[in-house]
C-alpha cells in the first residue's frame, strides 16, 4: 500500500471514530437530561402536592396529640389512687408502646422518602461533576492560562 492509501484510511478510522464518540456524548446528554427532568418533576411534584403535605401535617399532629394526652394521663395517674396507678400502669404501658411505634414508623418513612429523592439526585451530582471534569480536561477555560 502506498502512503495515500493508508492515510486515507487513518483519516477514515479517524472520522469514524469521532462521529461515533460524538454521537455517545449527545445520547448520553439526552439521557441524562430526559432524568434530570424527570426527577425535577417529581420533587416538585412531591413539594406542591397538597395531599402529601396534608397527611404529614395530620401525622405530625396526632402524634403531638398522642404524646400530650400520654403524658396527661400519667401525671393523673400519679396524683390518683395507687391501686388505680397498678391497675392502668399496663395499659398506659401499652399505649406508650404503640405511640411510639408509630413514631419509629413515621420517622423510618421520612428516611426513606429523603433517601429515595437523595440517592438518585447525589448519582446525578457525581455524573456531572465527572462529565464537568472530562469536558474541563478536554476544553480548558480561559481562567486555565
Amino acid at each position: 500500500m502506498d502512503d495515500t492509501t493508508l492515510i486515507v484510511l487513518f483519516l477514515a478510522f479517524t472520522s469514524v471514530t469521532v462521529v461515533t464518540n460524538s454521537l455517545l456524548i449527545w445520547f448520553a446528554y439526552r439521557g441524562f437530561a430526559s432524568v434530570t427532568l424527570k426527577i425535577t418533576e417529581t420533587v416538585r411534584e412531591i413539594e406542591t402536592a397538597g395531599p402529601t403535605r396534608e397527611w404529614l401535617s395530620a401525622l405530625a399532629t396526632a402524634s403531638e396529640q398522642a404524646v400530650d394526652i400520654t403524658e396527661t394521663t400519667k401525671q393523673k395517674m400519679v396524683d390518683q389512687d395507687p391501686v388505680l396507678q397498678v391497675r392502668y400502669q399496663f395499659l398506659l404501658a401499652k399505649m406508650d408502646t404503640k405511640v411510639e411505634r408509630l413514631s419509629n414508623a413515621v420517622s423510618d418513612n421520612a428516611l426513606r422518602f429523603r433517601d429515595a429523592v437523595e440517592k438518585p439526585a447525589m448519582k446525578i451530582e457525581a455524573v456531572a461533576g465527572s462529565i464537568q471534569n472530562t469536558l474541563g480536561f478536554l476544553v480548558p477555560t480561559a481562567d486555565d492560562d
